[in-house]
């Protein structure tokens, strides 16, 4: 209950820093359009247009992977579902060296997955993956007034 009335306080303190632009559901709705997109790309084994919606330290770690497995010839099939659930699980404001207010926001999205390793030629290589609810937790972060969110962690 402690920790549901101090998420809800940093709400509310989110919404005074951005000047009355941050709304709960509207974040929820763009994360979620996120997670889906990046996912969608991730999947088509590219990063391409990503950048507009990750940090480039995010988009890098996304592309080393895409990588190594293509050095490898190994193809990653991940099949996602719709996000089933979203919610905002942490918020936490600090302050960069430059003196400016950021702000991350922590959203666990639950979706179904199916994660399958395949070769050039589309066999399996291993066991073909189950399709398993799944909950993923994703770190949004912007300088505050402005609220232009970018994926900035996968804690």
């Amino acid at each position: 209950m402690f920790k549901r009335f101090r998420l809800s306080m940093a709400v509310n303190s989110l919404t005074d820093m951005s000047n009355g632009e941050f709304e709960r559901e509207d974040f929820l709705k763009g994360c979620t359009g996120a997670f889906e997109e990046i996912m969608e790309t991730f999947t088509g084994n590219s990063t391409e247009g990503l950048e507009y919606v990750m940090e480039a330290r995010v988009l890098e770690a996304f592309q080393h992977c895409l990588d190594e497995y293509s050095k490898h010839g190994i193809v990653c099939s991940y099949e996602s579902g719709a996000v089933k659930e979203a919610d905002i699980v942490a918020i936490n404001f600090h302050e960069t060296k430059d003196g400016r207010n950021r702000v991350s926001v922590d959203v666990q999205f639950v979706n179904e997955q199916r994660i399958t390793l395949r070769d050039e030629t589309g066999r399996a290589v291993g066991p073909v993956g189950e399709w398993v609810v799944r909950p993923s937790v994703w770190r949004f972060s912007t300088t505050l007034p402005e609220l232009r969110w970018m994926l900035s962690d996968m804690p």
